[in-house]
């Protein structure tokens, strides 16, 4: 199992609980980041378990892919907003 990977996955987890946190502009919610930790410990292990090394090959392939998740994002932003105003 390749440690540096669980640590990786860790350590993204952490970060973006921080991001979700200064979003929010909620007081700090112990329980929340927790289950976000341990979300990363958890993927962190499987993808030590499959294999998953980060190389820079993977990392360009990983910001490739978040094209579709900022895509994904806007969608979802705009229909929430057209939901908003249609039952308002």
């Amino acid at each position: 199992m390749d440690v540096v990977t669980v640590i990786q996955a860790v350590l993204a987890s952490v970060v973006y609980s921080l991001f979700g946190y200064f979003k929010s502009g909620e007081p700090f919610d112990v329980e929340k980041f927790l289950k976000t930790f341990l979300l990363g410990i958890f993927i962190g292990i499987c993808a030590a378990f499959a294999g998953v090394q980060v190389t820079e090959d993977w990392v360009k392939e990983a910001f490739d892919s978040l094209t579709f998740v900022g895509v994904t994002a806007l969608i979802e932003f705009l229909l929430k907003g057209i939901k908003k105003r249609i039952l308002k």
